[in-house]
């Protein structure tokens, strides 16, 4: 089975940009999204499932179908609700994605954070250099998964 690449979020903002670009190669990519499939651009080597990542039997279902080796993790809904409790929702849903991913040999893990996380500042945002200081719960999940998914 060649390699897989499975992306989170593929409806959102950047997901939709990612999906577009890399439905131009021809590696397969299955684009993970909540509304209707159809309603997106169809490539050749896209496939477009429907599958709520709170939901650990859809996300197994789709694990054990495609077995992806690579996962990228955009999936979050940044509403503005910064203080919204909803976050600790997709920190463990987080959690639990990466844990079948490795389960069904998954290898290579992108997870999305956030400027949030950042301290504010003036200077450019440098990764490895800028202060990590996140003040809302939205930034301190991010955060954390970020953490939590690094060990």
């Amino acid at each position: 089975m060649p390699d897989v690449l499975l992306i989170t979020g593929a409806g959102g903002m950047i997901g939709t940009e990612l999906v577009n670009y890399l439905g131009q190669g021809g590696r397969l990519v299955v684009a993970l999204v909540t509304h209707d499939p159809s309603r997106y651009p169809q490539f050749e080597n896209v496939k477009y499932v429907k599958c709520d990542i709170f939901n650990s039997d859809e996300i197994c279902r789709v694990m054990e179908k495609y077995k992806p080796t690579g996962l990228i993790h955009l999936a979050w809904r940044s509403t503005g609700q910064f203080e919204s409790n909803e976050n600790f929702e997709f920190v463990s849903a987080s959690v639990n994605l990466v844990k079948l991913f490795i389960r069904f040999g998954g290898r290579r893990l992108v997870f999305a954070g956030t400027y949030a996380e950042y301290a504010s500042s003036e200077d450019k945002l440098v990764e490895a250099e800028s202060e990590i200081r996140p003040l809302t719960v939205y930034a301190k999940c991010k955060n954390w998964t970020s953490q939590i998914l690094a060990c």
